[in-house]
């Protein structure tokens, strides 16, 4: 039997890259009215994309979990420092752990077949499956 069976995207560093990019992006724009206008958006866009953007859209972009011998685990977002700790801290992650024997009902559809209790270990997970929090 498996171990551990993985689904969706991992945490890594692009919220942070692409907020830089993109803040970089608009600064740059910026500067070729003036350079308050420049840090202005710099720093407006950078605060819009790591504070609100990312912590609202976490879940959905990067939705890891894992199905585990015992239960499910997956990334603690229940609060926004939660949130944000995975932004700045990917590589520090915390995981909530839900044991099968605390689970009434469950099922996972996966290409039109649906996994219950008994076989949820034998899914071979496609690129994006979503647990919802």
């Amino acid at each position: 039997m498996i171990e551990k069976t993985e689904f969706g995207k991992k945490i890594n560093r692009r919220p942070l890259i692409v907020s830089l990019l993109l803040s970089l992006i608009a600064g740059g724009l910026g500067s070729l009215f003036n350079l308050s206008v420049a840090l202005s958006l710099f720093l407006g866009i950078l605060f819009l994309l790591i504070f609100i953007y990312y912590p609202s859209n976490l879940p959905k972009i990067f939705g890891h979990w894992q199905l585990e011998k015992h239960g499910v685990s997956y990334y603690k977002l229940n609060s926004y420092p939660d949130r944000l700790k995975l932004i700045f801290l990917p590589d520090h992650i915390d995981y909530q752990f839900i044991s099968f024997s605390q689970v009434k009902k469950c099922y996972i559809i996966e290409n039109n077949k649906e996994y219950d209790l008994q076989n949820i270990l034998t899914i071979k997970p496609t690129k994006q499956s979503f647990f919802p929090c």
